[in-house]
């Protein structure tokens, strides 16, 4: 390649940098400017997220104390709190029912509780929700009913129990009060609500509750001991922490119905995931390098695009098989040495085909005169000696028949005016074929023959493509068929694609002989065999015909014998045909 007058590639190179060099540095700007203002507006969406779902929990804790407080003014509670000594045993049931019905019904429409129950002083009973693992009551005496009274501060409180925290109303939060409802909580609903806030941001969280009584937390134990150690820590409300290297942002609220503190540790890693630098940087210099290449085209136009239309439209003419084409040039650059490479190229496929042309042309000619050569004389002998016995036994129409199809058959094997010819004309010559043999074995071999669809009568084919096939079955498949002989010649369309189907019930031909057939056929089709006559030479031509493997094949036959299999394909025919 001649580059003594300049390099276009060097131009190229030089007007794209400049053209994408301040979009670059225009780019770096923006990347630093985004990464601060897409971190605040994550942090953001944590502390918003955090602050949403604890107020939730709050809302749903108030929710809890306001619908049982509501309880107390219930006639059933107000009678066994105060007046129960004047009830009856009946009364006292159907109060009871009721309340522990309402019980389990609040109980159920609060998903964080895990069960209800109730304190009457004077009667010094607690009865309890469906579900309770104790039972529907339990008695209390009044030293233990003072003891759960003196942890009620103000109108709502808590106490720990049992692992569990639960929720104190009472029906008088100034006085000693006569029944207090008490709403133990979920651990599970609990964990379930924490764990759906903190399920796609990498960290933990953790809930102290009752003077610390209570916790809850996702952490490791390797790292309890540490975390919960910030409890005592001042100004949790808004700080970072570093645990084991890793960097972590504090989110502290406050559940005030337990008197509880709820603490979230946010991996920085994680949340800032998005703000990777690299990535960031990735994408903004592709965009840029895509606004600088749009440019880089316009002022490159006349130094490339042009040039390059002037090579594709040459090829476009040697694609619509105009190999004669040739491309002028006057530039001294990397397309001139490419326009005349190209003009080469396109002189010797020219020349190329017209030299393969012939010599497919001549193979052709040379292998129908070879096949035509090749009829077997057996053939011709028997049929002279089938009509001489015709003539002595006084059968003239029979004779008369057989001279006729005689005829017709030499007459077309014989014509050397074309060597390919209407399907319809080769289908006619094997019809005759199959006449002559019929005649000649009757009684021992029968012939199936149907009929040649229509669309592809007018298909021009190779000569003598499918008489000797049929030859071949009676040759080499039925030839010690001495009686029930069949031969079947069938065709199945399928779209513009005919297979003509020759099959026979022989006993003659093994897997292994069909197998080494089948091996002589792939050889026949790329021309590896110096000799080939008969089927391969059918094979042979088949496969020049029409630039494809795989146009004969042979298989075992659903008779028994030998299946052979022609595909012919018409490119004019549609599905409607």
């Amino acid at each position: 390649m001649n580059t003594k007058h300049g390099s276009v590639y060097n131009e190229m190179l030089l007007v794209f940098a400049a053209a994408v060099l301040p979009f670059i540095l225009l780019g770096t700007c923006v990347l630093f400017t985004s990464n601060a203002r897409l971190r605040r507006e994550l942090m953001y969406k944590e502390l918003t997220a955090t602050h949403n779902s604890i107020t939730r929990l709050n809302e749903s804790l108030e929710n809890i104390y306001r619908s049982n407080f509501l309880l107390f003014s219930q006639s059933n509670v107000l009678k066994l709190s105060n007046r129960v000594t004047q009830l009856s045993e009946y009364e006292k049931m159907l109060a009871v029912n009721s309340i522990r019905e309402q019980l389990t019904s609040i109980n159920s429409a609060n998903t964080l509780t895990q069960y209800m129950r109730i304190y009457f002083r004077d009667w010094e009973r607690v009865y309890n929700c469906d579900g309770y693992p104790k039972g529907s009551f339990q008695k209390i005496t009044e030293p233990e009913y003072d003891q759960l009274v003196t942890q009620i501060q103000g109108n709502k409180t808590y106490y720990v129990h049992d692992g569990l925290i639960s929720i104190l109303i009472t029906d008088n939060p100034l006085y000693s009060p006569a029944s207090v409802i008490e709403a133990s909580l979920s651990v599970s609903a609990l964990k379930a609500h924490f764990d759906t806030l903190t399920q796609d941001t990498e960290g933990y969280y953790l809930l102290s509750a009752g003077d610390g009584g209570f916790r809850l937390d996702n952490l490791p134990p390797e790292l309890a001991p540490q975390i919960y150690s910030l409890l005592d820590a001042p100004a949790l409300e808004d700080g970072k922490i570093k645990i084991d290297g890793i960097s972590y942002r504090i989110i502290y609220e406050q559940l005030p119905y337990i008197d509880g503190h709820f603490i979230r540790l946010i991996s920085l890693k994680t949340l800032l995931a998005p703000l990777q630098i690299l990535t960031a940087f990735t994408i903004v210099f592709l965009l840029l390098v895509f606004a600088g290449y749009i440019v880089f085209l316009v002022i490159t136009k006349r130094l490339i695009r042009n040039p390059l239309s002037a090579l594709v439209s040459g090829l476009s003419e040697v694609e619509r098989g105009n190999y004669a084409v040739q491309i002028p040039y006057n530039a001294k650059n990397e397309f001139s040495y490419l326009y005349r490479g190209f003009n080469k190229m396109a002189m010797n496929i020219n020349q190329s085909i017209e030299r393969d042309y012939k010599m497919r042309l001549l193979l052709q000619q040379a292998e129908l005169r070879q096949l035509q050569a090749q009829i077997n004389p057996h053939f011709l002998y028997n049929s002279f000696f089938m009509l001489q016995r015709y003539i002595k036994c006084g059968l003239n129409e029979d004779a008369i028949e057989v001279t006729e199809l005689l005829g017709r058959y030499f007459r077309y094997i014989t014509k050397n005016a074309e060597d390919l010819v209407p399907l319809k004309e080769e289908y006619e010559h094997a019809r005759i074929y199959s006449q002559i043999q019929e005649i000649r074995f009757e009684g021992r071999i029968c012939v199936q023959f149907e009929e040649l669809p229509s669309p592809f009568s007018d298909l021009r084919v190779p000569k003598l493509i499918l008489q000797p096939v049929i030859e071949n079955a009676y040759k080499y498949g039925l030839a010690d068929k001495l009686s029930d002989g069949l031969l079947w010649i069938r065709f199945v369309s399928e779209g513009v694609k005919l297979h003509i189907y020759v099959e026979d019930n022989g006993e003659n031909m093994t897997d292994e002989d069909i197998t080494a057939l089948q091996n002589r056929l792939e050889a026949a089709q790329s021309g590896s065999l110096a000799e080939m006559s008969g089927i391969l030479n059918i094979c042979r031509r088949l496969a020049i015909f029409s630039d494809n493997q795989g146009n004969l094949q042979v298989a075992r036959s659903s008779l028994g014998g030998l299946s052979v299999c022609i595909t012919l394909e018409h490119a004019t025919v549609t599905q409607e045909d």
